[in-house]
């Protein structure tokens, strides 16, 4: 398995990425052609919907905002699971994020994200 932060970093590296086609890039690069995404608000398979998932998602926010990984990515399995933090680009201190979570995520046979 691959490094479980190197996995979050690409995680939110497709999250973080606000041109279309990059964002496609580096998701063809680390994602399994039939990934997932879901969650209760919205939902993406495959590399194109993938993309505009997050393109959907990252409409709803100002354009400096980003993604920032929390501490260190667990992994068990093919399974690793990542805290992050959403704030203005530059700001690094987890107490002026205006959204956080913990994410967790299924890879393949390859070491791709699955889900």
């Amino acid at each position: 398995m691959k490094n479980p932060n190197e996995i979050a970093e690409a995680y939110l590296a497709a999250w973080n990425e606000k041109n279309e086609q990059q964002r496609l890039a580096v998701i063809e690069k680390q994602w399994a052609a039939s990934g997932t995404y879901l969650d209760p608000m919205m939902q993406g398979e495959g590399h194109q919907g993938l993309t505009t998932t997050i393109g959907t998602a990252q409409a709803q926010f100002p354009a400096d905002l980003k993604f920032q990984q929390v501490g260190e990515a667990q992994a068990v399995g093919n399974y690793v699971r990542f805290s992050w933090h959403l704030s203005a680009s530059g700001i690094t201190d987890e107490s002026n994020a205006i959204a956080g979570g913990t994410d967790f995520c299924q890879l393949d046979e390859n070491g791709s994200l699955q889900a």
